[in-house]
């Protein structure tokens, strides 16, 4: 009995987190756009996750002059890369023009998908690349490198 009335509740929680908590709509099509240009990198020491990074490419959701690539970056990590410089990112082997910090309620974040209050939000901006194809690596000291690779048109004519 205990049992079968421990499986329900735990049922009844599973389902109750499943709920719309972030009331993220599918049928948005502007949110499935954002959804394709974000990519997510892990960075592992040994058995432990040392750095979690979202990317967001962001040219198709601004309305400017698109002279240079930009994206926003969150990062889940201990280290404070931005100021040590414990990791390294380029774009396409290019290093980037400049990079700020996002306050929390800064509206540019309306052009990701998804938030989370425990992250840290970087703009990062790269001189324009005449190439469809980008690439943002991420790599740190110890010579860990992940690669996350952009479109900036639409990836299925690409494959």
């Amino acid at each position: 009995m205990k049992k079968i009335l421990f499986y329900a509740i735990s049922f009844l929680f599973f389902f109750n987190s499943c709920s719309d908590i972030y009331n993220f709509s599918y049928q948005n099509s502007l949110s499935k756009k954002k959804l394709i240009k974000t990519q997510k990198a892990i960075l592992y020491d040994q058995t432990q996750t040392d750095l979690i990074l979202t990317a967001t490419y962001i040219n198709d959701f601004e309305h400017k002059n698109n002279d240079t690539e930009r994206f926003i970056i969150s990062i889940s990590s201990d280290k404070t890369w931005l100021y040590n410089r414990d990791f390294i990112i380029t774009l396409n082997e290019l290093q980037p023009l400049g990079f700020k910090k996002l306050s929390p309620d800064n509206p540019i974040l309306k052009l990701i998908p998804l938030k989370n209050q425990w992250k840290n939000y970087y703009l990062i901006e790269f001189e324009h690349i005449e190439d469809n194809k980008l690439y943002l690596s991420i790599s740190d000291k110890v010579n860990r490198t992940v690669k996350l690779y952009f479109s900036k048109k639409a990836k299925y004519i690409y494959q």
